[in-house]
């Protein structure tokens, strides 16, 4: 029976068309999906409720269908997956999955204690009203009234709300736009206990102080309607605009431009919106944009829009020197005209109805309608705010909102006394405020005659609380005399740190705040000093300090007031494009119904944009450029943005810290400057840095075409794969989630034609093959690579790995890993290492055959296929007459030995001597990393005299700190009486640095240190060759900001034991692999190799790199079995990665001395290369693997 019903279910498909036996494509995406849960540890229970929030197919031919993860009913915030399936029927999905794994066990309460109208009072201002209830169509989903607290109806819905750490809260979110027109709130209320567990602010600020605090205007209704013109029958049209591609008027002419509505984008004109012949407005209103001045901030037209009479003839006077109501029609009609333009734009790329693009007729049927832009000219100049623009991008089906103001003279803070001169990478004028500005100010004014000079920062040799402050008698007076003094604030008075100044020889003085801003700054009825000052904010501050003794010229003065008062941003292109696109990316990322996939939550309570690693701005820079590109232009000519609302010169910086320029010198900013300044700006500024590499390399590969929207050119592939990276990439992406979905628009749009180009130009900033970004939520946890693809390099290649310490007498094992990436074989390939003195090469060790001619080791390995890599492994006896010997031990046994400095007024932060992190003993040296400013440093009692070959100090240590803002260096003093402390970053040899430092937490620029997470103790080396014969002091230097990241107060901390002076002895010899075709290559170990220690000195270090990893068989049908052992016991991950840098499988593993072994199962994989790696904090491991399939 169960057999005849098998056969007739078989005979049935058979007989049924071929279509109909076919998945669709929803279903082929959730199989994919599902075959992926291997690969995000999920199980079946968290794919077993995956809702559809979007699917569309773009004009390409590639299919987007976006699934959010639900549990219980509920749908998980930003737990939102999309798959993307290409014109061939290929499938991907991001390497970094959004979905929560093991959700049961992570959900924190399974109902609500608190009701949504308890939340939603908690949210509102002290004693306010709660709005009535509109509407409840379920427990879970209801919206209240305006009423008086807010500026439109406010949703309130529950949900599963994941934090930092992957707990998940049941919590009452809500969307709330702030009735002064400041901010759309999205927040999360937990539904257990009422904590408010994140917001964000959905109004995305292009703010023009380089930090997002001047939000304007949330509300998207329309208001007041004016009057449709009568239907007109033709599509001609004129606009008097600054027309694209020019950015502004520093880059074009105020000109009149005829019929510009792009017909494939805007088929019926910019004034029509229902799809017939003739126009519907003969203002400026129509299918894309509706746009009206608003300089009272009202939020809706008055009915005053420019009018272009039946004829649609837009022609309006422009004169900058004339009064801003005057040109107000012309501003209001550029306004139009970019939005537009920027509509069409990117209407060509993608990003069309169904995509979500705003529009109030949806032509083709698809996607969401009535969601025009409202765009507002002039906003706010009558109610006196300036120097902003931002948008506003709710999903698809609602208006977004765009708003433009006037900007004066203070963009930036302050008026631009200050000009840099040199160097050309930091040139410009700089927002400050002079010590006179203030009422109780004191001082001269500055001279109508600019003081031209170098600039250099004070030392007065005092760390309390820091030796720039200019507090106590100047040290370096002679470097000083005739010059501009950089001091900091802090300490003591400004009139005070002047006078300082001016006794030193200095003729003016700079004032580094550690706020944003610049402030104003009051005297005191003493002496006054005979120099001027000006105060700068901390960014602006810490951009010129790095050029410090490297010829940074400034000019300080009156500022020239030539020109209006007031700039008009809406005749800045550049600006408005940046504006559009954050609509754009914010509605493709994640689907058009989804709103938040780019927010940018404040998980600390610091009210600042910088808590995840989010690149909004980047994208909305990029875009910004790219449409305002011309022929003639190269990647390396600077490029600022909003260079003419910031009065400046169209190639100096403008509004972000450099401009962008793919020559490094002009702009240097690479992945690694994220943890030190993750504000969101200057964040997006290192994404636009190699979006932009990317943008002319593939102009240098296919040439530049001047038809930005339909050409064929490199820019237009550049755009094509930004936009269509945007579909494909997380919810809540970080740097590798973009690049990577990069790599699959490649793959899907051009074959992967441009693999290699892509990769060479991430790696060049920071972005390489074994960077890791780490936690997307987690601005300051990311690791840079400079290494593109290995694959991309056609060499043969060599390296080493060494067992980093030994016991002398012990054996080291090495392994050296040969590989011919080029495209043909090679043969006579041989690899060569000298034998040092201490050393016995183990013959019968080798795996491969060798001879010793003298003291050079010969290994054959022959020919190697291209694409082929080998081990070739073997060991070498030490010497135990020939070990590092111990100069000093400082065991950190009790305080004696140390001294520690008193902290800062108000500040209880202390280094103790206790058993909370020992390595050895019973105690070490301890502190807590605290979420408040705070800096304290314990330093060695008795000076050391350093003696030996090769001296080295040896210490153990631990930490755990919010990544970038709180962190420990070590410093060397030699001077008698400890006063003058040098930094020995430079001189590490082994596990220095973790990554940088943020400016503020030491008040120093460029500065790396110890922060993050150490997972454990490990062994750091310093080289003190630069100090022989000198008596030095060690200090270890701690500081805290006031943020506070994924450590809680008092979790984090830095602790130190086994302080140790050796003369060290160590082997990191060469090896070199040539071959007959002539390749010759080279290679060491690093990190000092292999370090030979005493039976006195023989501590047990710490380490976590894996000596051997093996993956057979290779090539694989898909079952694979890897090996895998290090010295000492360690945690490990695991991972399989595509040759696009996609993470396709992960699984945390455990390592010793004797090794274990893992099976994977890549049956499900296609046929061709893959990577598989061992990651540890201390290094990276990759094997190459071929699938061939069954």
């Amino acid at each position: 029976m169960n057999n005849q019903r098998y056969l007739f279910v078989l005979l049935w498909l058979w007989t049924l068309p071929l279509s109909a036996q076919s998945p669709s494509p929803t279903e082929k995406a959730r199989q994919y999906l599902q075959q992926s849960a291997a690969k995000w540890a999920l199980d079946t229970e968290d794919l077993s409720d995956l809702r559809v929030t979007d699917h569309y197919r773009s004009p390409n031919g590639i299919e987007h269908i976006y699934f959010q993860q639900y549990y219980g009913g509920l749908p998980i915030y930003q737990a939102i997956v999309g798959v993307s399936i290409g014109s061939d029927g290929q499938l991907y999905s991001p390497s970094t999955g959004r979905f929560h794994a093991r959700v049961r066990s992570k959900i924190d309460a399974p109902r609500a204690r608190w009701s949504a109208s308890q939340a939603l009072a908690s949210v509102l201002p002290k004693d306010s009203p709660l709005p009535p209830l509109l509407e409840q169509r379920d427990p879970h989903r209801l919206r209240y009234a305006a009423g008086a607290v807010a500026a439109e109806d406010i949703p309130v819905r529950l949900e599963y709300f994941a934090d930092r750490d992957g707990q998940l809260h049941l919590s009452w979110a809500i969307q709330l736009a702030a009735i002064d027109g400041q901010a759309w709130w999205s927040l999360h209320v937990d539904a257990r206990d009422g904590q408010l567990l994140q917001r964000s602010n959905l109004t995305l600020s292009s703010s023009f102080t380089d930090h997002p605090y001047h939000r304007h205007g949330t509300t998207c209704s329309d208001g007041a309607v004016p009057q449709e013109a009568p239907n007109t029958t033709s599509l001609a049209s004129s606009y008097r605009v600054f027309p694209f591609p020019g950015e502004s008027p520093l880059h074009t002419n105020h000109e009149l431009v005829n019929n510009p509505a792009d017909s494939v984008a805007s088929p019926f004109g910019w004034h029509d919106t229902d799809g017939q012949p003739g126009a519907e407005y003969q203002i400026t209103r129509g299918n894309n944009v509706h746009a009206f001045p608003d300089p009272l901030s009202q939020n809706v037209s008055q009915g005053d829009e420019p009018n272009g009479g039946p004829d649609l003839q837009f022609d309006f006077p422009y004169d900058p020197n004339a009064s801003v109501e005057s040109y107000r029609d012309a501003a209001t009609v550029n306004l139009f005209y970019a939005i537009n333009t920027a509509h069409d734009f990117f209407y060509h790329y993608g990003f069309d109805e169904a995509a979500g693009n705003f529009q109030a007729s949806n032509y083709s049927g698809e996607g969401q309608a009535n969601d025009y832009i409202l765009a507002q000219s002039q906003d706010g100049y009558l109610t006196g705010s300036v120097n902003n623009a931002n948008f506003t991008a709710p999903p698809d089906g609602q208006s977004g909102r765009l708003q433009i103001f006037m900007w004066n003279r203070n963009v930036g803070g302050g008026l631009k006394y200050l000009q840099v001169l040199e160097p050309a990478s930091v040139a410009g004028e700089y927002g400050s405020i002079a010590s006179t500005d203030d009422p109780q100010g004191f001082g001269p004014e500055l001279p109508s005659t600019p003081i031209i000079a170098e600039v250099v920062e004070v030392d007065d040799g005092n760390f309390n609380p820091y030796t720039t402050d200019a507090c106590e008698t100047i040290q370096n007076a002679t470097e000083l005399a005739g010059k501009i003094a950089l001091v900091d604030r802090g300490g003591c008075t400004y009139e005070r740190k002047v006078l300082v100044a001016e006794a030193a020889g200095a003729v003016a003085v700079i004032i580094c705040n550690f706020r944003e801003d610049p402030e104003g700054m009051q005297g005191t009825p003493d002496v006054d000093p005979l120099i001027p000052a000006v105060m700068i904010g901390s960014s602006d501050c810490q951009t010129i300090r790095q050029f410090v003794g490297s010829g940074l010229r400034v000019s300080l003065g009156q500022p020239v007031l030539n020109g209006p008062d007031f700039i008009d941003g809406d005749f800045d292109n550049g600006i408005i494009a940046h504006e559009y696109a954050h609509g754009v990316s914010t509605r493709l990322t994640g689907g058009p119904s989804q709103s938040e996939c780019l927010s940018n939550p404040d998980f600390n309570g610091n009210n600042i944009a910088d808590d995840t690693e989010q690149m909004g701005e980047g994208w909305s820079d990029f875009f910004a450029l790219a449409m305002t590109t011309q022929a003639g232009d190269n990647g390396a000519l600077p490029r600022g943005i909003g260079t003419f609302i910031n009065r400046q010169d169209i190639d100096e910086r403008g509004l972000r810290r450099y401009p962008y320029s793919t020559d490094l010198a002009i702009n240097p900013l690479t992945y690694g400057d994220v943890a030190a300044d993750p504000e969101t700006h200057r964040l997006g500024s290192i994404w636009c840095a190699m979006l932009w590499d990317l943008y002319w390399a593939l102009v240098e590969e296919y040439d530049f075409d001047p038809d930005l929207m339909r050409g064929s050119g490199g820019n237009n592939i550049a755009v094509n794969l930004v936009m269509e990276g945007l579909k494909m990439q997380a919810c809540q992406p970080g740097f590798v989630d973009g690049r990577d979905a990069i790599l699959a628009a490649d793959d899907l749009l051009y074959g992967g034609a441009n693999e290699c180009l892509i990769w060479r130009v991430f790696a060049r900033r920071g972005l390489g093959f074994y960077a890791n970004q780490g936690n997307a939520n987690d601005p300051g946890d990311q690791r840079e690579d400079f290494e593109p693809l290995p694959t991309c390099i056609p060499a043969l290649k060599i390296a080493k790995r060494v067992t980093p310490t030994v016991t002398g007498g012990e054996l080291i094992d090495v392994v050296v890993t040969v590989t011919n990436h080029k495209s043909e074989a090679v043969s006579g390939v041989m690899v060569s290492e000298e034998l040092m003195t201490g050393l016995d090469l183990q013959v019968n060790s080798a795996n491969f055959p060798v001879t010793v001619q003298g003291d050079l080791a010969l290994f054959e390995l022959g020919e190697m296929a291209a694409q082929q890599e080998v081990e070739l492994r073997y060991q070498l006896r030490t010497s135990d007459n020939l070990t590092s010997a111990q100069l000093l031990l400082l065991d950190c046994e009790g305080r004696s030995g140390w001294f520690t400095e008193e902290p800062e007024e108000n500040n209880s932060n202390l280094w103790l001597n206790n058993s909370q992190q020992v390595y050895r003993g019973q105690s070490a040296w301890w502190v807590r990393s605290i979420a408040g400013e705070s800096r304290q440093s314990a330093f060695m009692q008795f000076p050391f005299t350093v003696d030996g070959d090769q001296p080295v100090v040896r210490f153990f240590h631990s930490f755990r700190t919010e990544r970038g803002q709180d962190a420990g260096i070590v410093q060397i003093s030699t001077d008698e009486e400890a006063e003058d402390w040098r930094s020995l970053g430079d001189a590490f040899v082994r596990n220095g640095y973790s990554g940088p430092v943020n400016y503020l937490t030491f008040v120093t620029p460029n500065l790396f240190g110890f922060s993050g997470n150490s997972n454990g103790f490990q062994a750091s080396y310093i080289d003190l060759r630069a100090y022989a014969g000198q008596d030095i002091r060690l200090r270890f230097n701690f500081a805290t900001s006031d943020g506070n990241g994924l450590n809680a107060p008092g979790q984090g901390f830095w602790a130190f034991d086994e302080v140790e002076f050796l003369d060290l002895v160590n082997y990191d010899t060469e090896v070199v692999v040539t071959s007959n075709e002539g390749d010759r290559a080279s290679a060491r170990a690093g990190s000092l190799g292999t370090v030979v220690l005493g039976q006195k000195t023989a501590l047990n270090e710490p380490t976590m790199v894996p000596v051997d990893l093996q993956v057979f068989p290779n090539p694989s049908n898909g079952k694979v079995t890897v090996t895998a052992r290090s010295i000492g016991r360690t945690g490990a991950d695991l991972s399989v990665v595509d040759a696009l840098g996609r993470e396709l499988q992960r699984e945390s593993i455990a390592l010793d001395n004797n090794g274990d072994q893992w099976t994977l199962d890549l049956s499900e994989l296609a046929r061709g290369v893959y990577f598989v790696k061992i990651e540890t904090t201390q290094g990276v491991l990759v094997r190459k693997l071929l699938l061939e399939g069954e």
